[in-house]
Order: structure tokens, then C-alpha cells, then sequence
């Protein structure tokens, strides 16, 4: 199953650990091309999905490997969640107006959209409650 990872960081300790105040800001975009160097794409803000399927224990590694790689970071995470990626449905065009979405896309049949909400819901595993408990031993 691909992975996504989402993180949090603490823009203090960023500041203290990262080379120096001014420049912290630069360290998102080290963490953007050491996520790309080993196999996830940039979604938004600090969440990544790997563009292949991974193992758990693949991802724990390259957690790993990032707090050698960037050791900085260790000081600097509040969070960092590695998520099974399930189906992946693009919402986006709820977001345009009415008259433009009956123009791009059919309308969906509201039992089919019921189904897909409830397959999503099913999608939680048990496997998913063990990568957040070993994600949380790394750091």
C-alpha cells in the first residue's frame, strides 16, 4: 500500500537547531528534496504520499534515515504520522461552481457516493494503529 507521511514541527526549535534564525525556513525545502530522493511526492504543507507501495518497516527506515541525514530534526519534530494511502478520490471539483460542474463532470448517484464515504471508513486498520505506535518509538 503507498504511505503518507505528515508531520509537524516546531518552529522554536527550528529556529535554535536549524544553521541559524533567519534562514530555518530553508530546512522545509530539505526536507522536500530528501522526501523526493527516496520515493514520496509533495502534496501540501508538510504531507507527503510515496508514489509506490511501501512497507511500514520501509518507511520506519527512511524516518531513520532522515534523522541521520538531517539530524537537526530530531530536535524539531511535534509530530510525524505515517498513514496507509487507500483509495485516492479527487474531490476538487466540488469546489467549482454548479453550473461548471454539471459542464466537467457527470453528476454522481448519491448511493455511490454513500458506498465510496463507507469503503474509506473501512479502509482503518489495525495495521494502521501499529505504524503510528512504532512511528511514535523512533523519535
Amino acid at each position: 500500500m503507498r504511505k503518507a507521511i505528515n508531520f509537524d514541527l516546531d518552529t522554536k526549535a527550528l529556529r535554535q537547531y536549524y544553521r541559524n534564525d533567519e534562514s530555518y525556513r530553508i530546512a522545509y525545502k530539505e526536507i522536500l528534496k530528501f522526501m523526493e530522493s527516496n520515493g514520496f511526492e509533495h502534496r501540501q504543507g508538510s504531507g507527503y504520499v510515496s508514489l509506490e507501495t511501501m512497507t511500514s518497516e520501509e518507511v520506519v527506515n527512511i524516518a531513520l534515515k532522515m534523522k541521520t541525514e538531517l539530524p537537526w530534526i530530531k530536535h524539531c519534530i511535534n509530530k510525524f504520522d505515517m498513514t496507509d494511502v487507500g483509495r485516492d478520490y479527487d474531490l476538487s471539483s466540488y469546489f467549482v461552481d454548479d453550473e461548471e460542474r454539471n459542464i466537467l463532470q457527470p453528476k454522481i448517484d448519491p448511493k455511490i457516493a454513500r458506498s465510496v464515504v463507507k469503503n474509506i471508513k473501512k479502509e482503518k486498520t489495525n495495521e494502521t494503529k501499529l505504524q503510528n505506535i512504532q512511528m511514535n518509538n523512533i523519535w
